[in-house]
């Protein structure tokens, strides 16, 4: 739950009304393109800010970014000037953090949430994906619950394993989902 956060940030802004194996492709393909390479190995390093700042929207979308070329260069140029130094965020206390991240574009609330958990580690955040949404109104609720409710429900109940938790009923979810 320890990634880079620039890493996170660009594929969680992918993963807007996308799947994973695209996010996938959309990830290696802006490595492939634009990442230098990694010293004895065929691959390619994820891109650096200020290499995906200089690219133009057709770019991203070659890559497979669509719509969200857009976020993605708007972005990159913030972060690769330094008016957002996710590095000195590392510091922030939960709420100043995500204030922070929703000030980039295309990140919401899910995707800040996601940044957190997963880019700086973070245990408390609790990302709600449609498949966390379905599990938690399996287990914890009686009626069709929005993402608020579950999320908030979730961190009081979790506490400061909530990111752990997530992770559980994402993949229990997924792998229900696949079984039936």
């Amino acid at each position: 739950l320890r990634q880079d956060p620039w890493e996170m940030l660009v594929t969680f802004i992918l993963s807007g009304n996308n799947n994973i194996p695209r996010i996938k492709c959309s990830i290696e393909a802006l490595s492939e393109r634009f990442g230098e390479n990694v010293p004895h190995s065929a691959m390619k390093a994820f891109p650096k800010p200020e290499v995906l700042a200089g690219l133009a929207r057709d770019d991203y979308r070659q890559a497979g970014a669509g719509y969200r070329d857009q976020y993605l260069l708007a972005t990159a140029q913030k972060v690769a000037s330094g008016e957002a130094d996710l590095e000195a965020w590392r510091v922030l206390d939960d709420d100043q953090l995500k204030k922070a991240l929703l000030t980039l574009p295309g990140v919401g609330d899910k995707v800040a949430s996601c940044i957190m958990l997963f880019g700086y580690g973070r245990r408390a955040s609790f990302p709600v994906d449609t498949w966390v949404a379905k599990m938690m109104r399996r287990l914890y609720f009686t009626h069709e619950a929005g993402a608020k409710e579950i999320k908030a429900f979730a961190e009081a109940l979790f506490g400061d394993q909530a990111g752990y938790a997530q992770q559980l009923l994402f993949h229990w979810g997924r792998n229900s989902e696949m079984e039936a």
